[in-house]
């Protein structure tokens, strides 16, 4: 109970610590575009006014809409409140991916007893992954427009993901069809709508995963039922929306340039661009990802070949989102610009698949050694977060430090963080969004 309640002051001072920061972040950039005309200057306030803007915007600038109308209606919020608001998504968000670590698990007797003795360290070890690990946190996480066009969108996106992969789960457990109410239908359809009209990177990965379902369902010889046509649907639709605008095409007309006369060239450099700072980022990631791997098939690879040990790996779930995140990183290929916010779709993947490798080892691990061994492993892991959330304040504090100095809050993380103001003008293409 104790470890329980623990969690739960962490997780609010994490909230209170979000809020703040958020609700500090001045106005600037794509903010004041959607408080001001552009030809006049005079302040948009009426709701035809910020209609015809949004029109506006759609067909000159880009194909973003669903977050566009979100920016036009928080940024006219009192700040205090947006910054509630943004807190209260990070922490949806933390939870939702805190619950992947034991999706593939059917919660009855000893699978119960796991969940309730990691679940407040699991949440708590994704809070630090999402600050720690978070490309661009001024950016992504405290700016206004920057959060809405990422985080609350990608954020969209873990939730379709989530949505599906309860099905896949469900399914592949009990060998039954669900059954859908309309409110299932509906919730499907808008989620799917969200997530594929968020940004271009991630709508890929959406069509992608959803595609890669249809394809699984098929293959078992299964119906899909109402509301997983209802999400397919919504998510195509979002996605013509994105990259059917006109605003797209403009968009794209402005930055699709060769920096070489040699296409293979051309797309090899993108290629290792989409690479490097890929890895730059979240190369300790990959690295426990590959580490619980390891744990998790140490035991069922003894004897067995290079073949066998391969079709062990792809048939575990983690996989299947480090597939996704490969889409994500290696989909900016065909993009001619290339910025920090469009590697967080990769952070969230990438904490997924922790997190369903994490509850797949926690959970063998109390199956093998009894549930005295098992409280020692989560003390063991109290420290280790004990230690990290040390750390955070640290951080925290200085943050505060440097707001009530007036200043602006970006962390710049030594050890892999890259300022994607640094990355512009080092190589062609960066610093688009």
């Amino acid at each position: 109970m104790k470890y329980k309640r623990w969690s739960w002051a962490f997780q609010i001072l994490f909230l209170v610590v979000i809020a703040y920061f958020s609700s500090k972040a001045p106005l600037y950039g794509d903010d004041t575009k959607c408080l001001y005309d552009w030809v006049t200057g005079e302040r948009i306030d009426d709701v035809r006014g910020i209609a015809n803007h949004i029109i506006y915007y759609y067909n000159n600038v880009e194909g973003r809409l669903f977050s566009y109308i979100l920016m036009h209606f928080f940024v006219r919020m009192p700040r205090f409140l947006w910054g509630i608001c943004n807190a209260v998504v990070v922490m949806i968000l933390v939870h939702l991916i805190a619950r992947f670590a034991w999706l593939p698990f059917e919660l009855n007797g000893i699978e119960e007893k796991a969940y309730v003795l990691f679940t407040p360290i699991i949440v708590v070890m994704d809070c630090l992954l999402f600050w720690f690990f978070c490309p661009a946190l001024h950016d992504l996480v405290f700016w206004e427009c920057g959060s809405i066009v990422y985080l609350w969108m990608n954020t969209f996106a873990v939730l379709l993901f989530y949505l599906y992969f309860k099905r896949y789960c469900s399914y592949k457990s009990t060998m039954k069809r669900n059954r859908d109410s309309a409110i299932d239908a509906i919730v499907f359809f808008f989620v799917g709508l969200f997530a594929g009209g968020s940004v271009e990177a991630t709508a890929c990965v959406v069509v992608f995963g959803l595609a890669l379902y249809i394809i699984w369902t098929l293959f078992q010889k299964r119906v899909l039922t109402v509301a997983e046509i209802c999400g397919a649907v919504g998510g195509l639709l979002g996605f013509g929306v994105i990259f059917l605008s006109p605003g797209t095409y403009a968009r794209m007309g402005t930055i699709v340039q060769y920096n070489s006369n040699n296409v293979v060239y051309e797309y090899v450099w993108r290629f290792f661009r989409a690479t490097y700072y890929s890895l730059i980022n979240y190369l300790p990631l990959i690295a426990l990802i590959a580490c619980l791997l390891y744990l998790g098939l140490s035991d069922d690879i003894v004897g067995l070949g290079k073949k066998q040990i391969l079709y062990k790996c792809v048939g575990r779930e983690e996989v299947l989102f480090f597939v996704f995140y490969l889409v994500s990183t290696y989909v900016m290929v065909f993009s001619n610009g290339y910025s920090q916010r469009v590697l967080q779709i990769q952070q969230f993947l990438l904490m997924i698949t922790v997190n369903i490798s994490v509850g797949s080892f926690l959970y063998n691990y109390y199956v093998k050694n009894g549930e005295k061994k098992a409280f020692q492993l989560r003390s063991g892991l109290f420290l280790l977060f004990a230690f990290l959330i040390i750390l955070w304040l640290v951080e925290a504090f200085t943050g505060v430090l440097v707001v009530r100095n007036g200043e602006v809050f970006t962390i710049k993380k030594a050890y892999w963080y890259i300022n994607e103001m640094e990355m512009q003008g080092i190589m062609p293409g960066n610093g688009s969004n």
